[in-house]
């Protein structure tokens, strides 16, 4: 993981819901794979196991407004190849 904007928003703990936006990137070739920037983004629950496996560990105490790049080996992607993430945490919802 590697933090390339800080937030200044709430921290994600587990049982927060949150909305991102991301990209996905071959980690092998640099090639664009998945986009998910524009729109309203993502929304899911942190730590239940409802996200992209790399996810979990790569957003822990991530804050609102913060931007991280994320690297995924093989065994933990939809798509079975290495890839580099691109994600911006847009808010979280606390429960």
């Amino acid at each position: 993981m590697i933090r390339l904007q800080a937030g200044t928003g709430n921290v994600l703990r587990p049982g927060d819901g949150f909305v991102i936006s991301y990209k996905a990137f071959d980690y092998r070739t640099g090639e664009l794979v998945e986009e998910h920037w524009k729109g309203p983004g993502f929304s899911w629950t942190y730590g239940i196991g409802e996200t992209v496996k790399a996810f979990e560990p790569g957003m822990r105490m991530m804050r609102e407004g913060e931007w991280r790049e994320l690297l995924s080996p093989a065994a933990w992607t939809h798509s079975g190849i290495p890839l580099v993430y691109l994600i911006r945490l847009r808010k979280v919802e606390e429960q």
